[in-house]
């Protein structure tokens, strides 16, 4: 096995398998994230659940599976989880960065 091939993996299964079946994680999350919110304001909770928050949740709960019992998809999971949470981020990043261009050069 090279190294890197868990993160190929990743790569293939959310680019691949994962979003031929589920369609795009960002919609997915989105979608989880609204369920989530509306569960945790049911019983008191005044926090709501992002996109991005769902991803790191995601994350946490392969490590935690994993911590219990090793299986190879628990890693390519989280790699995955992790790739779509960067990815999410530095699209908003981008979003913000052309939003203050436009102000900068005055454009509406």
């Amino acid at each position: 096995m090279s190294r890197g091939s868990i993160l190929q993996e990743s790569k293939d299964v959310i680019n691949g398998e994962r979003q031929d079946q589920y369609g795009s994680p960002e919609n997915s999350f989105e979608l989880i994230s609204e369920y989530w919110s509306i569960y945790l304001h049911s019983v008191g909770c005044t926090f709501s659940v992002t996109k991005e928050n769902v991803a790191m949740m995601m994350t946490l709960f392969k490590i935690a599976r994993e911590s219990n019992q090793h299986k190879r998809d628990n890693i390519r999971d989280a790699a995955g989880y992790l790739g779509i949470y960067a990815d999410m981020l530095y699209a908003k990043i981008s979003e913000k960065d052309q939003e203050l261009t436009k102000i900068i050069m005055h454009e509406n």
